[in-house]
């Protein structure tokens, strides 16, 4: 996963090859901090307050990763209660993967099995399960 797209994959009996399950999009985490506003922060003067911009904490894109790291952890949370996941391993960039720890619950975490700290959304299936144990 990374801040744009999530990809949902699982391990068949074999255990060498994946298939792609479901797939998840976040097109705003692909757009620039300036794309995702509609105007510069404003401004607060007048009495009882100080002279300065109004701004929200963390960068607009920022947000964004938050709220997919949000989706993408309910999804999984689903998942888990329907019993359609047994043991996970979390393949992501470095900062999206930290995201997305913070926002799994810790009965679907328990289920964690290892973490991959690179960004291979991207990648062909290949390449995803080199990444991986050779034991799933």
């Amino acid at each position: 996963a990374d801040r744009s797209q999530a990809r949902l994959l699982q391990a068949l009996p074999d255990d060498t090859t994946l298939v792609e399950v479901e797939t998840l999009e976040h097109p705003e985490g692909r757009l620039r901090d300036h794309e995702l506003v509609s105007d510069a922060p404003g401004m607060s003067v007048g009495p009882g307050y100080r002279q300065g911009s109004a701004t929200q904490k963390g960068s607009p894109g920022e947000h964004e990763a938050q709220r997919f790291a949000q989706r993408l952890a309910r999804r999984l949370n689903e998942l888990r209660t329907d019993n359609a996941i047994a043991r996970l391993y979390l393949i992501a960039e470095p900062h999206f993967l930290g995201l997305l720890r913070a926002e799994i619950d810790e009965d679907t975490r328990r289920l964690v099995a290892g973490e991959v700290h690179r960004r291979l959304v991207t990648e062909p299936l290949p390449e995803l399960r080199a990444a991986l144990p050779a034991q799933l």
